[in-house]
Formats: C-alpha cells, sequence, structure tokens
C-alpha cells in the first residue's frame, strides 16, 4: 500500500491558516481598492465566503472525500455573492472599479477552483492538490497586493510599496 505524500496540503494549509484571519483593516491604514460601501461589503463577503471554503479543502483532500472537493471547488468557481447579490448594474460598477491584476487573480481563483472540482470527479488526488497550491497562490498574491492592510505580514519593512 502506498501512502499518499500529504506535503502539499499540510504545507497550504499551514499557510492558509498563517494568513486567513479576516480581521478589520488598521485604522492608519488606507483602502487599495476604492469601492462603493455595498460593493466593498460584497466583496468582503465574497472572500470571508471563499476562506470558508478553502478551509474546508485540506480535510477533504486528506480525506479524499471526492464529492465535497467537487462541491466546494465548484461553490468557488461560480462565485458565493457577487452574482446572486449584486444587480447588473452593480456588477458592472465592481468590474469598473477593480483595477485589471485584481480582475486577473480573482479569475485565476475560480478557473484554478473549477480545475480542482474536475480533478476531484476524476478522483485524481494529485491534481486536486496541485489546484489547490494554485488557489492559495492566487489568494496569496492578491493579499499581498491589495489586502496588506488586512494581512501585515505581506509588507515589508523599506520596500516603500516597491515589487518586483
Amino acid at each position: 500500500m502506498q501512502i499518499p505524500d500529504l506535503t502539499g496540503p499540510c504545507l497550504g494549509l499551514s499557510l492558509l491558516l498563517a494568513g486567513a484571519s479576516v480581521a478589520p483593516p488598521a485604522a492608519a491604514a488606507e483602502p487599495l481598492l476604492e469601492l462603493p460601501p455595498k460593493l466593498q461589503q460584497a466583496l468582503v463577503d465574497e472572500m470571508i465566503a471563499i476562506n470558508e471554503g478553502v478551509r474546508a479543502l485540506p480535510e477533504a483532500i486528506v480525506k479524499a472525500d471526492w464529492e465535497r472537493l467537487a462541491e466546494t471547488g465548484r461553490r468557488i468557481e461560480q462565485s458565493y455573492i457577487l452574482k446572486r447579490r449584486l444587480s447588473e448594474d452593480e456588477r458592472g460598477t465592481l468590474v469598473q472599479s477593480l483595477p485589471d491584476s485584481f480582475k486577473y487573480l480573482d479569475r485565476r481563483l475560480h478557473q484554478h477552483a473549477g480545475k480542482l472540482a474536475q480533478a476531484a470527479e476524476r478522483r485524481d488526488g494529485e491534481l486536486v492538490r496541485f489546484y489547490f497550491s494554485r488557489m492559495l497562490d492566487s489568494c496569496a498574491g492578491c493579499h499581498a497586493v491589495y489586502a496588506k492592510h488586512r494581512f501585515p505580514g505581506y509588507a515589508r519593512p523599506g520596500s516603500d510599496g516597491h515589487q518586483h
């Protein structure tokens, strides 16, 4: 019997738990995304829902719970809140208000979640773990640029906002 390599899921879980709090922004921090209050709240609610889904994935991975993996991946892929809660005009305003790089990272997250769901449907644990890690990369990349006020661990002392 071959023992599955759990390094990926365990590392992913460690990274997720290390930076997954949804704390309110620091008082002195300026928000990087300028959105009307309703859209800002919808985006925050969406991130909280995605976080809950992402937090469920490592347990489902190590248990090979293919149904839960597929279901969670599909829910993340299709968005939890934004498509259901916002009117067409509000979605248009949101799309126009978000920077292209934010939209790219968001799109990649949802694509990876869909591919994770497909891999789960095929019971391909290695591919599930790969797409889970890509999802974490998308989350971390976005947080490092747009949510340093929520995740101060991404702020580099002395970087003055300069990034490569």
